[in-house]
Parts: C-alpha cells; sequence; structure tokens
C-alpha cells in the first residue's frame, strides 16, 4: 500500500491463503478509517470503495471476484477478540473462461 497510496499498514491480518491453479494467494487485509480524497495516490488511476453489490458486479483478473466474494461473504471486519488473523480456509479457485482471457 506504501507503495501504491503512500499509506502504511500497521495491522494487518491474514484473510485466507487460496490455492489457484498456477500459484497461492495469499490475502491480507486491514481496517482503516481514512478519505480517499486525501490519499496520496501514486500508481493506478483512481481510488475508489466498493460495496459488496458494486464489487460483484465487476469482472476482476486472476480469479480475484472469488477472494473478493469470501471477503464480503465472511466479513472478516465483525470478528471480535485479539487475535490478529481471521481463522483462514484454504479455497481452490479454478480458472473460468473470463479470468483466463483477462490474464492475456
Amino acid at each position: 500500500m506504501m507503495e501504491e497510496m503512500d499509506f502504511e499498514l500497521t495491522d494487518i491480518r491474514l484473510f485466507d491463503v487460496f490455492e489457484m491453479s498456477d500459484r497461492k494467494e495469499y490475502t491480507f487485509w486491514q481496517k482503516a478509517d481514512f478519505a480517499i480524497h486525501e490519499i496520496h495516490l501514486m500508481e493506478g488511476q483512481r481510488i475508489k470503495w466498493f460495496t459488496d453489490c458494486d464489487a460483484a458486479r465487476l469482472n476482476l483478473a486472476y480469479g480475484f471476484n472469488k477472494i473478493i466474494d469470501d471477503f464480503f461473504s465472511r466479513r472478516p471486519w465483525r470478528k471480535s477478540g485479539g487475535d490478529k488473523t481471521t481463522k483462514p480456509h484454504t479455497s481452490s479457485l479454478r480458472k473460468t473462461g473470463s479470468d483466463a482471457a483477462n490474464e492475456k
């Protein structure tokens, strides 16, 4: 996040490890409170907040739709306690035609 948005992550938590057909994808998250118009964007076109419904309508590359869907379904931010990790479950993802097309 520092490289893309000049934002330092201080309390990251493992969300899950996804077994992809070509790699393992380690996904982390952190609860944060900031105004996107105050972020110094260093890479990319723009920053935007997405609801779960907004995200579901996107066609993301590299199998990330499944990861985002799992994140909104499992809602790790609602977990209580001081544990710095949510209980990961290893997920298997297969590339769909649209995922494979996005990788080219």
